[in-house]
């Protein structure tokens, strides 16, 4: 019997030595479940733009397969980056989702900024907010660390997420799986692959994935934060139409309509009210809260190999979507300090890329070009009401004011983007000697950019006439721009770069190579959709440049696999996303801040099988970094100059376990991973200190997840028992200030609970 099982540890910090740590440790990878045992796999990755081993590509990758996904249950990217060294996703919005390489960060309000994280499905590249795609039926997932502004271009400036379905095959498969746990859990998942014709193959799966939310709204009508209700779909045609030609014609969607995040209030008035935050109530007091994400792509891609050496590839794709985030920001049931928000979002891109290979003798080259066209629309709302206006005027500005209580207010920014891209691309890998590999490449990248800002009337002008529109949270703009209530403000701009990679490679043995690269990246520049001020002064390009050394080696008859990687890291042009009010404004609005940071660090993955039937994995990394922010104003409009931090990782690892046996009836896997993440949200500067007070913040992170396993003899039926944080540990996972300094409100949001079910695949 046989069936794929790749594991993967995320340990950050192991130990004070680095080398040492590479010695006595081996990077975590894919490993094979067989009748026999378990053994180290070959994953097939296509890093360089064609297909190799994992192991024998001179970057440091980060993969995760159909096995991985049985293990832990993952639906998105956001599910896997605690086992991946060096790699972080948000793990609540759907629609705003921010990816971290290395510790360089996607802003991810602003449709007029880009990630410094590129993402790509299929081939195509995709926007943060459709970041998230839904795993069924997915090959394989890679994460490419460190600039990849050669062969990837835009956006690739920390690195690249790469999500890669299955593609049809000649073989007829099917399969059908349910997921169901507590809480309301019910996922159920099929696939069907069928050969239309000798040369046309069909390949289709649809996804349905139902959940409850961990904490119940007590306010009447409301919904439960975080519920989830998942459909998503593909289908896919290949056309062989000779040996030498291919096509593949290709249609996804996914409909999420999901729960708000978590706003559980334990501070009013400023300090804390004594709620438990672990009692499974919340007070979210908004009528139609929800995020929901409705997307369409289609795909057609063309293969074709012009003689032995030469083969082409193009891609064509056209994905639009609809978003839509509205979310309490103050935690409570209190009419005086009513606030929410809301994010919308009506957007297309359009891409394209034409790719040339070849291969001789001791030479290998890719080149080609790639052109993109995003169009953008952007609504961004605070709605409050009366009440809440009049608790602002009172507590900011000591201005008592009456008006009639319950009626709603609502502030928007709405703005419209055109972008363009273009890039085009070489890159060489020749073989020096039988031992010794030089690569070498370059990109010019082009990016293009029109952008609009609308501000309209407040949506209850009277009560602002007594204070002035200027003093209010979007309305703060008219000051210095008086007209863009009625007349959008309009901006262009245009960014360019060279960007380019060289690395030699060394074969040490046929199982174990090391490689030295230099690396450069580039993410276009843009605007802040929130901030009118970037029409004149816009964010400029971020721009990275990294030195890597690493090793990569199967060691001990293939039972000890190592993944090691040192590098530095300069990133220039950098964003952060601040809370920011301008003095004498009402409201503090999440602002994109520029700078400059230097990381340096190492990365180590481990995978050790003990014996044949035992397999053990362990992932660390460690980063120092220097990181200065430009001038900007906090959430309280206290001035912040820049100045210069020292920072370190926190401490993260995950360990895992994977044990077969064989039985009469078939075999039977256990999966165990344990993640811990050491809590620094409490050290930083910006940490709001009252929320010291509240049970479960401070704490590190310490999850225990498990999955047993049986399938049967013709690999036919697997059956699983499955359950995640099983020691159910309570532990506060952020918190918010958004409304703190105007109404006395802050609220935090808590890890899931103890969850536990059973899943079931049928193949056929």
């Amino acid at each position: 019997m046989t069936s794929n099982s790749t594991k993967f540890i995320s340990i950050k910090k192991f130990g004070n030595n680095a080398m040492a740590a590479a010695v006595s440790l081996a990077v975590l990878s894919p490993a094979a479940v067989m009748a026999q045992g378990l053994m180290l796999e070959e994953v097939i990755v296509t890093a360089q733009k064609r297909e190799e081993r994992s192991m024998d590509v001179p970057i440091a990758i980060g993969t995760f397969t159909p096995q991985n996904l049985e293990d832990t249950g993952a639906l998105s990217i956001q599910e896997i980056d605690a086992f991946i060294p060096g790699f972080d996703s948000g793990d609540t919005s759907f629609t705003q989702n921010g990816l971290t390489i290395r510790g360089i960060s996607t802003p991810n309000i602003s449709t007029g900024g880009d990630p410094s994280v590129a993402s790509f499905y299929d081939d195509s590249y995709v926007p943060s907010a459709v970041s998230t795609v839904q795993f069924s039926d997915i090959a394989r997932i890679e994460v490419l660390k460190g600039p990849q502004g050669t062969l990837f271009g835009r956006n690739a400036a920390a690195g690249v997420v790469s999500v890669h379905p299955n593609k049809p095959s000649a073989d007829a498969d099917h399969f059908i799986s349910t997921r169901i746990g507590n809480y309301g859990l019910t996922r159920v998942e099929g696939m069907v692959n069928v050969p239309v014709t000798d040369s046309v193959f069909l390949r289709a799966n649809v996804l349905k994935s139902e959940r409850d939310g961990y904490q119940e709204n007590t306010v009447a009508g409301g919904s439960d934060p975080e519920e989830q209700d998942v459909t998503a779909g593909r289908v896919s045609v290949l056309w062989e139409a000779s040996d030498s030609t291919s096509a593949q014609f290709s249609f996804d969607f996914d409909d999420v309509d999901n729960g708000a995040q978590q706003a559980i209030g334990v501070i009013d008035g400023g300090v804390y009210t004594g709620k438990d935050p672990f009692d499974g109530k919340v007070q979210h007091d908004i009528q139609g809260e929800g995020e929901t994400r409705k997307s369409y792509g289609y795909s057609t891609k063309l293969f074709h190999d012009i003689n032995d050496q030469f083969s082409m590839k193009v891609v064509a794709s056209y994905r639009e979507w609809e978003t839509y985030n509205l979310q309490d920001e103050d935690g409570t049931a209190n009419a005086a300090t009513y606030a929410n928000t809301n994010n919308i979002e009506d957007s297309d891109i359009f891409y394209s890329e034409v790719q040339f290979n070849y291969t001789g003798d001791n030479l290998t080259a890719v080149f080609g070009a790639n052109y993109s066209k995003e169009d953008v629309f952007q609504n961004t709302s605070l709605n409050f009401n009366t009440d809440t206006v009049a608790s602002i005027s009172e507590n900011l500005f000591g201005v008592v004011i009456v008006y009639p209580s319950g009626i709603p207010i609502t502030e928007v920014i709405e703005n419209t983007g055109d972008f363009s891209n273009y890039g085009v691309y070489g890159d060489i890998t020749y073989e020096l000697t039988d031992r010794w590999t030089f690569s070498a490449g370059l990109r010019y990248s082009r990016d293009e950019k029109d952008f609009t800002w609308l501000v309209p009337d407040n949506t209850y002008a009277p009560l602002y006439s007594l204070l002035g529109n200027a003093n209010f949270f979007f309305l703060q703009e008219l000051e210095s721009y008086p007209t863009v209530n009625v007349i959008e403000l309009e901006s262009s701009d245009s960014w360019s770069k060279v960007t380019g990679r060289a690395l030699v490679k060394y074969q040490i043995n046929d199982e174990v190579m090391t490689f030295l690269s230099y690396s450069t990246g580039y993410k276009s520049g843009g605007f802040d959709s929130l901030a009118l001020g970037s029409s004149v002064t816009p964010i400029e390009a971020e721009e990275t440049a990294s030195v890597e050394w690493g090793i990569k080696g199967d060691f001990f008859d293939n039972r000890l696999r190592t993944q090691f990687s040192i590098f530095s890291l300069e990133d220039d042009n950098k964003t952060a996303s601040k809370d920011s009010r301008q003095p004498g404004g009402a409201g503090a609005i999440p602002t994109l801040v520029g700078g400059d940071e230097t990381i340096e660090g190492y990365e180590l993955q481990i995978d050790l099988l003990v014996t044949e039937d035992l397999k053990l994995g362990l992932v660390t990394t460690d980063r120092d970094s220097e990181e200065t922010l430009d001038f900007f104003y906090d959430s309280n409009a206290d001035p912040v100059p820049p100045e210069t931090t020292d920072g370190n990782s926190a401490t993260e690892y995950t360990v895992t376990l994977d044990w077969i046996n064989e039985i009469e009836s078939g075999e039977i896997l256990l999966h165990m991973d344990y993640q811990f993440k050491e809590n620094t949200a409490t050290d930083g500067t910006g940490f709001d200190q009252d929320f010291l007070a509240v049970p479960g913040v401070g704490e590190d992170q310490k999850t225990l997840n498990a999955r047993l396993a049986w399938t049967n003899s013709t690999e036919s039926l697997t059956v699983g028992l499955w359950g995640k944080n099983l020691t159910d540990q309570e532990r506060v996972r952020g918190t918010g200030t958004i409304t703190k300094s105007e109404l006395g409100t802050g609220f935090v949001s808590v890890e899931p609970p103890r969850t536990y079910g059973i899943d079931v695949k049928y193949s056929f």
